[in-house]
């Protein structure tokens, strides 16, 4: 025998439910022993009499630990660690030995042992070295998470800055290959409805742009389905005729809201070693990053040729507008030449409201509850302006815009964010981003600072920079007003108020969220204000 006898009166711990210990010597009162003393603390366990049994175990499941005797016939503990590590390299293993020395003890840990037991020995002192393995190996896949998470933060500062599709491809790819440590990596991106690989890594030079429908990549996109190949076990039935059972990959879709945008393939070659849940996890965060990037990509295109072609009409219309005026001169035909103006004038008003209302229709799109907000606020918003002296031009563009920056935070964070929520703190960035996004419009200082300051509260308890009083602009202040009476009375997130009580809300809070000032002119028009 080769355990000391002793009462333990250890609880159960739950949390080792989930855990296999394979326990594996070649004598079955010992192999009973500590079969014994691990079921205590409630894990699960499996025996083997020799190596080759142990083997075979290994193959048909993963063990997240492996107590073995050193000394057995056949195969000893020695070489079982050495194949261990070949086929199951995320198990544990705690070698037995009857010998102890010390040049045995750091030869064990040299070799890939992770704890080192020495007969006789108890229970408790079998139970301990299980749970300090463990233990150890969780506290490094914690380090590992939070290198891993610290990095991808990183990324996605990097990415959340670039609106260059290339870029954002090349970006991605070098970080999922320095985390995941792979041989091939590669992002293909839908280009006018072709999957193509736009970068990559390991990859041969005629790989670059090239279709990818009848790859992997084209499969996992086609289903939206991520696809783990972990170099052993069965091929999911519809990724067989694309993947190696032998070369451990990874495929995952880009997508948002649905629709697929492109696909990240991460490889280690035939008979690399397998990907682990941790790596897993950390490609599935930048896969969703990546989606995200990819996706304000593609709405900063699509607003940047939005607005070539309006600057282009503009030109045209800017040409006649001089054709007309050299006409006026020659004939002093000033009454035609003033009609002439004020239709060019609304034309160009006219494309860039479209324009704008397009804008903030696709954000909106995003939240169902959000739908038709920034038309509401922009009808209140355009006769309240004039009563209190601002453009009412400018405040109907500035209300338009003021929620365009949730383009830049992920749909699952504007679904589940509530007032104190850890989602609420990301989604009161929206006003800088607004800021950010319409940067290269090269808007009014009026309407910008509008927008960056219609969550602040007269009272200074508002964000992002706590202004209080008059020191908040006044076009943020009237638009303070007009998004809160919308929201009131369209019952976004609540049943909608009538006119009068969302009227007699925005009095009781005024002082604290609300101008005074503003708010006694709000009072002249709420009942009668004209849609626009």
């Amino acid at each position: 025998m080769n355990f000391v006898t002793e009462k333990d009166a250890s609880v159960p711990l739950g949390e080792n439910g989930s855990v296999r210990v394979l326990v594996v010597d070649d004598e079955e009162e010992n192999r009973s022993l500590m079969e014994e003393m691990l079921d205590i603390d409630g894990y699960l366990v499996k025996t083997a009499s020799h190596g080759e049994e142990a083997m075979g175990w290994l193959k048909e499941m993963p063990f997240q630990v492996v107590v073995t005797d050193i000394m057995m016939p056949d195969m000893n503990g020695i070489q079982l660690l050495n194949c261990i590590k070949e086929i199951s390299p995320q198990s544990l293993v705690i070698l037995v030995t009857g010998y102890a020395t010390l040049e045995k003890a750091i030869a064990a840990v040299k070799g890939g042992a992770s704890g080192f037991l020495v007969k006789p020995f108890s229970g408790r002192e079998l139970r301990a070295s299980v749970q300090e393995a463990i233990k150890r190996k969780r506290i490094e896949e914690e380090l590992v998470r939070f290198r891993s998470l610290a990095t991808l933060v990183e990324v996605g500062q990097k990415l959340s800055s670039t609106l260059n599709r290339d870029d954002v491809a090349q970006e991605v790819v070098m970080a999922a290959a320095r985390e995941l440590r792979a041989q091939q990596v590669s992002l293909a991106a839908l280009d006018e409805g072709v999957l193509r690989v736009k970068a990559g890594i390991g990859l041969a030079p005629d790989d670059l742009d090239t279709p990818r429908e009848r790859g992997v990549e084209g499969l996992v996109a086609l289903r939206q389905e991520t696809l783990i190949v972990t170099g052993a076990g069965e091929l999911p039935p519809w990724a067989r005729e694309v993947a190696r059972i032998d070369e451990p990959l990874a495929c995952v879709p880009l997508k948002t809201q649905g629709k697929v945008l492109g696909v990240l393939k991460v490889s280690r070659g035939v008979g690399g070693e397998s990907i682990s849940p941790l790596e897993i996890e950390v490609l599935s965060a930048l896969a969703s990053q990546a989606s995200i990037a990819l996706d304000n990509a593609r709405l900063f295109d699509e607003i940047k040729e939005k607005s070539n072609q309006l600057a282009e009409e503009k030109l045209i219309l800017e040409k006649r507008l001089a054709e007309i005026a050299g006409l006026n001169r020659l004939f002093r035909w000033q009454q035609e030449k003033t009609q002439d103006v004020d239709r060019v004038r609304e034309k160009i008003q006219a494309l860039l409201m479209d324009a704008l209302r397009a804008l903030s229709t696709a954000m909106e799109s995003r939240i169902p509850r959000a739908a038709g907000h920034s038309h509401g606020v922009a009808q209140i918003a355009y006769p309240f302006a004039e009563i209190v002296g601002l453009s009412p031009e400018a405040m109907m563009v500035a209300a338009y815009l003021h929620d365009v920056g949730k383009i830049r935070i992920p749909t699952d964070i504007l679904l589940a964010a509530t007032p104190g929520s850890p989602e609420s703190g990301l989604l009161q960035q929206h006003p800088l981003l607004s800021v950010v996004v319409m940067g290269d419009l090269e808007l009014p200082d009026d309407i910008v600072l509008a927008i960056r300051h219609h969550h602040e509260n007269y009272d200074g308890s508002g964000y992002p920079d706590r202004l209080s009083g008059e020191n908040i602009p006044l076009g943020a202040r009237l638009l303070a007003v007009a998004n809160s009476y919308e929201k009131l009375t369209a019952g976004r997130g609540q049943p909608p108020l009538s006119p009068q009580d969302a009227l007699e809300i925005i009095v009781q809070q005024t002082g604290r969220w609300f101008d005074p000032l503003v708010v006694e002119a709000f009072k002249g028009v709420v009942d009668s204000y004209t849609k626009y």
